[in-house]
């Protein structure tokens, strides 16, 4: 983890996108952060490594987390209306009761990836993800998406 990158996360969106506009080839490392509870409205993460990062009860509505690398992220109770996951390493994150509405999962993988309880997911959302078969739902997805038990 870059701690120079999670003070200046921490700061909020804004800080954030004028940092990387200044900063554009840096490598983005925020893994095993704690993010939890941070307002990242609009938040460019493209490519960022995010791997096990508590994003827990974020505000990442219209965040840019395209290509970015969540393996194991813990986005439960987060807000992810209209943001960018296409391409998207989501393999073994939890979105328990997050908000989903709008999300962009187009060749995301979301293998392993926990979708229980998540809010506002729609079968046409998560078809456009890779491996979306072996992601965890329930049940009335489940039915929807034709996945037997």
């Amino acid at each position: 983890m870059n701690d120079e990158q999670l003070k200046i996360i921490k700061q909020g969106g804004i800080a954030w996108n004028i940092w990387r506009k200044q900063n554009s080839s840096d490598k983005i490392d925020l893994m095993r952060a704690n993010l939890q509870d941070t307002k990242l409205i609009n938040v460019d993460l493209r490519e960022a490594k995010l791997i096990k990062t508590d994003l827990r009860k974020a505000n990442l509505f219209k965040a840019n987390l395209s290509k970015a690398n969540l393996f194991r992220a813990d986005l439960r109770e987060a807000n992810l209306l209209k943001t960018d996951l296409r391409g998207a390493n989501l393999f073994g994150a939890d979105f328990y009761k997050a908000n989903l509405q709008d999300a962009n999962f187009e060749k995301a993988n979301v293998k392993g990836t926990n979708f229980k309880g998540a809010v506002n997911l729609r079968k046409e959302q998560i078809q456009l993800a890779d491996c979306w078969q072996q992601a965890t739902y329930d049940e009335h997805l489940r039915q929807k998406l034709g996945l037997s038990k």
